[in-house]
């Protein structure tokens, strides 16, 4: 038996594309340990660890959500990252002498062309209780 070339598996995703994806379709779950809570998709089904903020060509723009809960209220920690499509952690080139390597960014992470989005994630995360 031969497989086609444009043979695919589609892994279900962990991400949740802002602007895309519904924020209506987002649960808050628990985990083991009652402290900790994540998003989970009711519509696909699946576990929700990183909200895109902007899709490149190149990189997206993400945003993980990690979800504390303090009594009866949420106390959302936000991580940023730019991270080449196979998920890497975006790389800067530096030249020493004659040689090139390559060095992991640990920087800002500039938001000013997903803007938007953010503040509708922001907005979203708002919508729960907070102290």
């Amino acid at each position: 038996m031969t497989i086609p070339d444009d043979f695919q598996i589609l892994v279900p995703s962990d991400k949740f594309i802002i602007g895309k994806d519904l924020f209506d379709d987002l649960e808050i779950h628990p985990t083991e340990n009652d402290k900790f809570y994540y998003f989970f998709n009711k519509k696909e089904n699946r576990l929700t660890k990183q909200f895109i903020l902007n899709e490149r060509e190149l990189v997206d723009y993400l945003c993980k959500v990690t979800l504390i809960k303090k009594g009866d209220k949420f106390t959302p920690r936000l991580a940023f990252s730019i991270r080449d499509k196979s998920g890497k952690i975006k790389q800067e080139e530096v030249s020493k002498d004659d040689s090139t390597t390559n060095i992991s960014l640990k920087a800002n992470v500039d938001l000013n062309e997903c803007h938007e989005n953010f503040w509708k994630l922001i907005s979203f995360i708002q919508s729960f209780s907070m102290p």
